[in-house]
C-alpha cells in the first residue's frame, strides 16, 4: 500500500520514511511542486490523485478547507499537536493548522523567514536589514544578485519592494508600480533559478553578493558545510503591517478525497513525534527548522552546528519582523506581468 503526497521536497526523504514504512508496511510516495497556488489548484481540479498535500501558510485553511477538500483530524494525538503552547510569534505560524472555528485540519511543521540571503563578507547584517529589498536599486549591485524563481515568494517580494501591500485587493497604478519594480529586477539579476543551492555556490565563489527570495531554509545547509558567511535576513521594515519581510510554515493536510484515511492519519501522527520530527528538519537535504522543535524532547536531537545552521538564536527576532504568509488576491494577473519581466531576463 502506499500513500501520495502533493508536497515540497524532503518528503520521501529515505531517512525520514523509511521508519514508517518499515513498522507500517506503507510506503509514501511524493509528487514534489514548487508554487503553493499551483499545488492547490491541482488539488481542487484533480480531486482524488493524492492522499495528503503539504502545502505553506494560508493554502489548506483559506482554499482548500473552505472548498471542502480537507479532511478534520479528530486524534487525540493530532489535537494535542494544535494545542502545543508556544510563544506569540510562533503561535501566529501554528494556527494555520487550525480552522476558522480552532479545529486542527494540519500539523504544522517546517517554517521560517523567506525574503533575502546575503553574503556577509560583501554586506553586512546590519546594511541588509536596514536596505532589505531595496539592495536591488542599487546600482553598485547590478549584475551581483540572483533571484530564486520560487513564482509565489517573488510576486509578494516585489509588490513589498514596489511599497505595495501584496495582499490587498490592487489597482491600476499599483500594478504598474509592480511592473516597473519586477522589471528591474530582472533586467540587473546575474542569475535566476529556482535551485537555491545553485545560488548558494555562487555566493560562496563571490559571483554574486545576495539573493532575492530565500531564507534559512536555502542557505542552511551552506552554513552547516562552513559557510557562515551564508546568512538570512529580514528587513527591518516594510509595507505589510510595517513588516519587513514573510515568515512561511508548511501544513501537512489529510485530503477528503483520500480512500486511506487512517493509513494516512497515522502518517501525520508519525510526523509529529519527537524522532521524525527532528528527522522532517533535516531532510531533503536541508537544514530548517520545525515547530515541533519548541519541545525540549525535540530540540535534544540538533547539535550546535545544526542550531547555528539555522540561525536558531535569532530566529524568534526575524520572525517577529515578518508578516504572515497570505493569499495574494491578485496573484494571476501579478504573476503574468513577473512572467513578461522574467522572459526578457532569458533573452538577454
Amino acid at each position: 500500500m502506499s500513500l501520495r503526497i502533493l508536497g515540497w521536497e524532503g518528503y520521501d526523504d529515505p531517512g525520514l520514511i523509511a521508519p514508517f514504512n518499515e513498522k507500517s508496511g506503507i510506503t509514501v510516495e511524493l509528487d514534489a511542486h514548487i508554487s503553493d497556488f499551483d499545488a492547490a489548484e491541482r488539488v481542487l481540479t484533480g480531486a482524488g490523485q493524492w492522499d495528503l498535500v503539504n502545502i505553506n501558510s494560508p493554502f489548506v485553511r483559506d482554499i482548500l478547507s473552505s472548498a471542502g477538500h480537507i479532511e478534520q483530524l479528530t486524534s487525540e494525538r493530532m489535537r494535542a499537536a494544535a494545542a502545543t503552547p508556544m510563544p506569540p510569534v510562533f503561535q501566529e505560524l501554528n494556527r494555520w493548522g487550525l480552522s476558522s472555528e480552532g479545529a486542527p485540519i494540519g500539523v504544522c511543521q517546517r517554517f521560517g523567514p523567506f525574503n533575502l540571503v546575503i553574503n556577509t563578507e560583501a554586506i553586512s547584517v546590519e546594511v541588509g536589514e536596514e536596505q532589505g529589498f531595496a539592495l536591488a536599486e542599487d546600482r553598485r549591485f547590478a549584475g551581483r544578485y540572483g533571484i530564486l524563481d520560487y513564482e509565489d515568494f517573488n510576486v509578494i517580494h516585489i509588490a513589498m519592494a514596489a511599497g505595495l501591500d501584496p495582499f490587498l485587493r490592487m489597482g491600476e497604478p499599483q500594478v504598474e508600480a509592480f511592473r516597473r519594480v519586477a522589471e528591474a529586477w530582472y533586467s540587473r539579476a546575474a542569475m535566476v533559478t529556482s535551485d537555491h543551492h545553485a545560488l548558494n555556490r555562487s555566493l560562496v565563489r563571490r559571483d554574486i553578493d545576495f539573493h532575492l527570495g530565500g531564507g534559512v531554509y536555502t542557505c542552511s545547509l551552506a552554513r552547516l558545510a562552513g559557510h557562515a558567511q551564508l546568512r538570512s535576513i529580514t528587513p527591518r521594515r516594510g509595507p505589510v503591517e510595517g513588516r519587513g519581510g514573510i515568515s512561511f510554515v508548511e501544513v501537512n493536510a489529510l485530503l477528503a478525497t483520500s480512500q486511506k484515511m487512517a493509513e494516512a492519519t497515522s502518517f501525520l501522527e508519525y510526523l509529529v513525534q519527537p524522532e521524525t520530527a527532528a528527522r522532517a528538519a533535516l531532510a531533503g537535504g536541508s537544514v530548517n527548522p520545525v515547530l515541533q522543535m519548541l519541545e525540549p524532547s525535540v530540540l535534544a536531537h540538533f547539535s550546535a552546528a545544526h542550531l547555528d545552521a539555522m540561525q536558531w538564536e535569532t530566529l524568534e527576532g526575524d520572525l517577529g519582523r515578518c508578516a504572515q504568509y497570505r493569499v495574494v488576491p491578485d496573484y494571476k494577473r501579478l504573476r503574468t506581468v513577473l512572467r513578461a519581466a522574467r522572459s526578457a531576463f532569458k533573452r538577454a
